[in-house]
Formats: structure tokens, C-alpha cells, sequence
């Protein structure tokens, strides 16, 4: 499970991987062992490709003045998804070919994190879509599914 931060910049779910699997330069990097601080780097990448990729997007801040707060702004996210190169290790197997087709989201509705109610869309093997709604299920346009602030994509390997 990869978990995606969503800041005001990031618009789409390709915007919050670019984020993930940026360079950080740390400086002043203590290491164990030696007084003098040193310039570090954080990377994160995929090194192996899972049949199944779920995406948490962090929907949900802290802050000391504020507490919990629900972050409500548009992310897109495609239903077909190739991974770019830069977002997976030098040694990752298959990284050109890797194409993930979505096939399952969850949304939590409600105006703040210590509250609401969540809802899933599923995709049938046949590509039709369903909404489970506790014990109430129905078959949703794609369009629908794509209208939504999910807070967990699972997408299937291609």
C-alpha cells in the first residue's frame, strides 16, 4: 500500500507519485558515529511491481490550532494507470510494462475525519460497476465511479 499526500498542488494521483518518489535533500543528516551533520537524500520507489497496487490517499490533516480536518479537493485518478519509470527503482522488474486497471475504490462522506460514512464502488468481471451502500447494492455508470474523493484505489495489475 502506497500512501499519497494531496497538498494543495496535487491535482491528480499522478501529481501525489511525482510527490511520493521525489528526491528530499536532508540537510544536517546526523549520522551514528560522527559529530558533523551531512547532506542526505530520501528516495522512495516501487522495487516490485504487486498484482494488486492500493493507493490510500491521505484525505486527512493534523495541525495543533485546528485538530483533524478532512481535505475535500478534487483528485483525479484514471482507470487504466501505467506507471512511469521514475516512480519505480532502476532494478525493478518489468517497470515498462507495468499497467494497472483500476477495479475497486472506497469514499468516506462526511465533512470531517471523526465522522460520516463510507461507501464502495467494485468493478464486475463483466466491467460493469456496482455501488455497495451498506445492504443497499447498485450498478453505477463508469462516469459515477470517476466522480468520486476516494480515499483508497485498488488497481489490478493488467
Amino acid at each position: 500500500m502506497l500512501h499519497l499526500d494531496i497538498l494543495d498542488s496535487v491535482r491528480s494521483i499522478e501529481d501525489a507519485l511525482d510527490h511520493l518518489t521525489h528526491t528530499e535533500l536532508i540537510n544536517g543528516y546526523k549520522v551514528k558515529g560522527h559529530e558533523a551533520g551531512v547532506e542526505a537524500e530520501k528516495v522512495v520507489k516501487i522495487s516490485k511491481l504487486p498484482q494488486v497496487l492500493l493507493l490510500a490517499i491521505n484525505r486527512y490533516s493534523y495541525s495543533l490550532d485546528r485538530g483533524s480536518s478532512k481535505l475535500h479537493h478534487n483528485v483525479t485518478y484514471p482507470l487504466s494507470m501505467r506507471l512511469r519509470p521514475q516512480w519505480t527503482s532502476d532494478d525493478c522488474p518489468e517497470r515498462r510494462s507495468a499497467q494497472y486497471q483500476l477495479i475497486a475504490l472506497v469514499t468516506h462522506h462526511g465533512r470531517n475525519a471523526s465522522g460520516g460514512h463510507y461507501t464502495a464502488h467494485v468493478q464486475q468481471g463483466d466491467g460493469r460497476w456496482l455501488h455497495f451502500n451498506d445492504a443497499q447494492v447498485d450498478f453505477v455508470a463508469q462516469s459515477k465511479v470517476l466522480d468520486q474523493k476516494p480515499y483508497l484505489l485498488v488497481y489490478h495489475r493488467a
